[in-house]
Parts: C-alpha cells; sequence; structure tokens
C-alpha cells in the first residue's frame, strides 16, 4: 500500500474512532478501548500514554472540580459521569497524538478542498 493510501485510510480510522468514542457511554467499554488503543500503539505506546496523561491533567481536574462542585451544590453528583468524561478525555487524546506520532497528516488530506 502506497504511503498516501495509508494516510488516508489511518485518517479514516482515526475519525471513526473519534466518533466512536464520542458515542460510547459505558466507562468499561471506554477503559477497554483505550487499553486497545495503547496496546495498538506499538513501540512507542508508553511515551504516548505519558504525553496524553501530561496533556490532559489539567485540563481534567479543572472540568472535575467544576463539575463536582456544581454537582455537590444541585445534589446531583454522579461518579459514574465523572469517570466517563475523563476517561473519554485520555482516549481522545491519546488517539490524536497516536495518529499525530504515526501518519504524515499532508498525504492524508492530499486533494480534499482545503
Amino acid at each position: 500500500m502506497k504511503s498516501a493510501q495509508r494516510a488516508k485510510l489511518a485518517l479514516g480510522m482515526y475519525l471513526a474512532a473519534v466518533v466512536a468514542t464520542t458515542l460510547i457511554h459505558e466507562p468499561f467499554v471506554l477503559g477497554a478501548a483505550l487499553i486497545l488503543a495503547v496496546a495498538l500503539a506499538g513501540k512507542g505506546r508508553w511515551k504516548l500514554l505519558r504525553r496524553t496523561l501530561f496533556a490532559v491533567v489539567a485540563f481534567n481536574l479543572t472540568v472535575s472540580l467544576g463539575y463536582v462542585v456544581v454537582a455537590l451544590w444541585q445534589v446531583t453528583f454522579t461518579p459514574d459521569y465523572l469517570v466517563l468524561v475523563n476517561l473519554r478525555v485520555v482516549l481522545l487524546v491519546f488517539l490524536g497524538f497516536w495518529f499525530v506520532h504515526s501518519i504524515d497528516i499532508l498525504p492524508a488530506l492530499a486533494g480534499w478542498p482545503i
């Protein structure tokens, strides 16, 4: 398979994974998807995971604390929702870092009207 074809296929798979991740509402399934993505990421998986965790820690902490404060104030706190949102963010960021690390984006976008 040519490099440009491989890049376009990878872009399509990445976009499908992003859409699928946003449609999943079960923390167990998101956790399993994250484990699968880390396992499939290959040799640089731990570096990608570390980069992902460093990138999302401030964002997730801020959003999580905001949610906890508002939900406790409204007496609607659900820890399941907190786990779901944090897993989803970590998975999406990991997928993004993995895609950028693995594929040259320019051949993937060749022929698109941008």
